[in-house]
């Protein structure tokens, strides 16, 4: 049974049908000699576009080109093996305007190499090949890769070079498996193992190893779209680990090529099945999806099944779909027909592609990774624990001179710089305790809400701004009266805070809601006193919504 690191020598194959060749062939390949000229310089009228198509004939496939042409005539646009009985050597051999194809006026013209090239083709049996990706690899008749090159080189003049020694060769292998190097006790085990097979150790043990699963699962990941975040304008979070994890557990254990592939796209479709193999299906989760104001929920339901074609597709076929999205096209295997049956499959699903906020889009389940088990999580949790009370226990005055040193270091790489007077006695506007959002979520669609705090003061302050930031827009109002306003919430504004008084004050934002997500608001209100003093209210629990 195939197993999924049986993937990495695939990528090698070209190489190897090519050098299996130490020769150079007369025999013509269909898709590498004819079907360029054809395509540039005949599909226009003779291609596989059948509205296109001029006196009936299609030359795209080998059943069309040889059929009877007109009515009875009894010739044949191709005659494999005879170019003289051949309609389409006449034609490009012809000198007659009215005859010849292509025909003058296309403004397309063989040159005698590509004439030569169509009638030796005939001449070899006018063998179409069909898309090149469709084509069945061969290996090497029993040959290793040395052998193959060494057939190559001798043609050349050339020679190898001598083979790597062996801590180059441990080094290579190291970081193509891992993409780390190997460790100094890595390399001194290798060196002292004289006994044979010691390098088909070092490989066995690399791919046994966590760090070679997260490079080989790296282009696995970057096929299916994986990512932490959405992907659209308000590039936020999501959460997509778990299947992440899925993949690189996958690959340490060598899970068969076959399950791979089916518990990703059917996972949850099989008798029985458990966690992990629905966890599997996340690969058809790893579109991107938006939450931004006034979308259209079905548009995104459909680019989010369209996404999902086209990786599945690149990922498990080696196709690129996309094109037939919107049209046929004489290079492409797949018509626009067959994308949208393909598009079907995925067209059955409820998931919308939009409307969450930091969070996945539904349908949702709860599920645990294989890698990020209990145990790693309470062995983790105690290395930290451990870590911090290491550094509880170290004296007070190394803590600081370390924390000194820090600092003294950041402050170097800022480079200097002077501090103005005026600036020096500017406002803070963020206090230690930091703002925080706060959320209208007892009605998601309200088209108006309003954010209330009360506070007291002993006087009124000698200064006083307010920096705020509102989902989606806002007006402040203190003490009745207002302040200011903001039409886009993703530029914070500054007002002064004007009507402040001894006693009992009110700050109210008055917030405009757009969309499905709910009203937010981000608030900062700092005030001076005669004597110096500053205080600040802040967005955070005290506040009221409505």
């Amino acid at each position: 049974m195939a197993s999924i690191v049986l993937m990495l020598p695939v990528f090698t194959l070209p190489l190897l049908t090519s050098l299996a060749f130490g020769e150079e062939s007369d025999t013509l390949s269909f898709n590498r000699d004819v079907r360029p000229i054809l395509s540039n310089n005949c599909f226009g009228c003779h291609g596989p576009a059948a509205k296109d198509v001029k006196a009936g004939l299609q030359l795209d496939s080998f059943e069309s080109a040889t059929a009877l042409l007109g009515k009875g005539e009894g010739r044949q646009a191709l005659v494999p093996g005879d170019r003289k009985a051949s309609e389409l050597w006449k034609r490009i051999t012809s000198m007659d305007p009215d005859e010849k194809m292509p025909p003058p006026v296309s403004n397309h013209r063989l040159s005698t190499g590509q004439i030569e090239v169509l009638g030796q083709w005939i001449d070899q049996g006018a063998e179409y090949e069909g898309h090149w990706s469709f084509q069945v690899l061969k290996a090497a008749p029993g040959s290793s890769i040395d052998s193959l090159i060494r057939a190559r080189l001798d043609g050349t003049g050339l020679w190898p070079v001598l083979p790597a020694d062996q801590a180059i060769l441990l080094r290579r292998i190291t970081q193509d498996l891992t993409g780390l190097p190997p460790t100094p006790e890595e390399l001194d085990a290798f060196l002292g193992d004289h006994k044979p097979g010691a390098y088909e150790r070092v490989v066995d043990r690399l791919l046994r190893s966590p760090a070679a699963a997260e490079r080989l699962a790296v282009d696995w990941l970057d096929g299916a779209r994986y990512a932490d975040t959405n992907g659209y304008s308000i590039d936020d979070h999501r959460d997509m680990w778990i299947w992440r994890d899925w993949v690189l557990n996958a690959f340490l254990t060598n899970k068969p090529f076959d399950e791979f592939t089916v518990e990703q796209i059917a996972g949850d479709l099989l008798p029985g099945a458990t966690e992990q193999q629905r966890v599997a299906t996340g690969f058809l989760r790893n579109s991107m999806n938006t939450h931004e104001g006034g979308t259209i929920p079905e548009e995104y339901r459909v680019t989010y099944n369209v996404d999902k074609v086209d990786t599945v597709a690149t990922v498990f076929m080696g196709l690129t779909m996309k094109c037939a999205q919107c049209h046929d096209h004489k290079y492409d295997s797949i018509s626009q027909k067959e994308f949208y049956q393909f598009y079907a499959f995925f067209n059955q699903s409820s998931e919308p592609g939009s409307g969450v906020t930091n969070s996945n889009t539904g349908p949702l389940i709860e599920a645990g990774s294989e890698i990020c088990t209990p145990e790693r999580v309470k062995r983790d949790a105690a290395l930290r624990i451990a870590e911090l009370k290491r550094l509880r226990a170290m004296p007070p005055a190394r803590i600081a001179a370390q924390r000194d040193r820090w600092e003294t270091e950041q402050l170097a790489s800022l480079g200097l710089f002077k501090i103005g007077e005026a600036a020096a006695k500017k406002l803070v506007m963020f206090p230690q305790d930091q703002p925080s959002w706060i959320w209208f979520a007892a009605d998601k669609t309200a088209e108006s809400v309003e954010f209330e705090r009360r506070f007291n003061l002993e006087a009124i302050p000698a200064k006083a701004r307010l920096w705020v930031t509102c989902d989606n827009a806002c007006e402040v109002v203190i003490n009745g009266r207002s302040i200011g306003s903001s039409d886009d919430w993703t530029r914070p504004k500054v007002f002064e805070a004007r009507g402040l008084k001894a006693g009992e004050n009110t700050i109210a934002v008055r917030a405009t809601n757009v969309g499905a997500s709910p009203a937010g608001l981000l608030l900062s209100l700092a005030m001076r006193a005669a004597n110096g003093d500053e205080w600040h209210v802040v967005t955070d629990k005290k506040w009221q919504a409505r």
